[in-house]
């Protein structure tokens, strides 16, 4: 009979008790919020990084350039492409394009001495080189600077299976865009060698 008493009160008890219910929808309400949250934070941190590597791999190959004391040619641009890829870790070949400009001080405008690239950038030329007036710093007449331009693909981690259904809303894959603009160091103008064979003059 004692036993029959106890058992009858535990059921009883049970049967009022609602705190463990309401803890367990609770939990199985916010659990999908907890976990886009923690998606979130790694898929922008991990972009925040990527275009911080991008910006500083750039700053390091403007650096490189400005000291350069002899010509660069198509040797030189295939080897700082892949310190580029190297140094970004990204995992398509990212775009470079190396630049010097001039200012011309009678007609108030910017002139591409010479535009070389590796990638799908293109050669920068008077035509667009306007677009970057307000990047470039103040200039004397004749004088040179190197623009350093770098593009790298950034694809979000999350971007398949479970990152599909806790989506971060405004993560796309993106190209990261990067410019250094940086005077030659030790030269007035660093010169592009098109054809170290030919006795045509390099272009400086």
């Amino acid at each position: 009979m004692i036993l029959l008493a106890t058992l009858k009160r535990q059921i009883g008890k049970f049967r009022k008790e609602e705190e463990g219910a309401s803890q367990s929808v609770e939990f199985l309400l916010s659990f999908p919020l907890l976990v886009w949250a923690l998606l979130a934070t790694l898929q922008y941190f991990d972009a925040y990084r990527t275009q911080l590597i991008s910006t500083k791999a750039t700053i390091t190959i403007g650096d490189m350039i400005s000291r350069e004391k002899g010509t660069i040619d198509s040797v030189y641009i295939k080897g700082t492409s892949d310190l580029l890829n190297f140094l970004t870790l990204a995992d398509d070949s990212p775009d470079l394009r190396i630049s010097v400009v001039s200012w011309n001080a009678s007609e108030s405008k910017h002139k591409v001495v010479w535009s070389e690239f590796s990638g799908a950038l293109g050669r920068l030329n008077d035509a667009n080189i306007n677009a970057y007036f307000d990047v470039i710093p103040i200039m004397g007449d004749g004088e040179r600077t190197i623009i350093v331009e770098t593009v790298t693909r950034y694809t979000p981690k999350f971007g398949t299976s479970i990152g599909q259904i806790f989506r971060v809303h405004g993560l796309e894959p993106m190209d990261m865009n990067s410019i250094q603009v940086i005077r030659p160091r030790f030269t007035t103008s660093v010169c592009w060698d098109q054809s170290p064979s030919d006795s045509n003059p390099p272009k400086c």
